[in-house]
């Protein structure tokens, strides 16, 4: 049952994360300044980029329509993610750790 949900969480995501990438920014800002976190807060950060590249990447294909599926939405993210940087390395240097 929890695999179903979260399932339907990941490609239902596609398709709105765009809308989160303020939200995550913001909320990375406000726990850095007023909720003691500092450098931690950052995370949230990352978080709104990869939000910013999911959005992107469901834009270049036409919609969510097309990632119907669970191994669609992650090809599509693993594709969209294909040669960016995360913490100075790319996807294929990091999974190869």
């Amino acid at each position: 049952m929890t695999a179903k949900l979260a399932a339907r969480g990941v490609v239902a995501c596609p398709g709105k994360a765009y809308r989160w990438v303020e939200e995550m920014v913001q909320i990375g800002q406000c726990f850095e300044e007023d909720g003691g976190w500092g450098e931690q807060a950052k995370v949230l950060g990352r978080v709104a980029e990869i939000y910013d590249l999911l959005g992107r990447t469901v834009t270049e294909r036409g919609g969510a329509e097309g990632l119907g599926s669970l191994e669609k939405a992650v090809d599509a993210l693993r594709e969209g993610l294909n040669g960016q940087k995360v913490n100075g390395r790319s996807l294929e240097e990091q999974e190869d750790r």
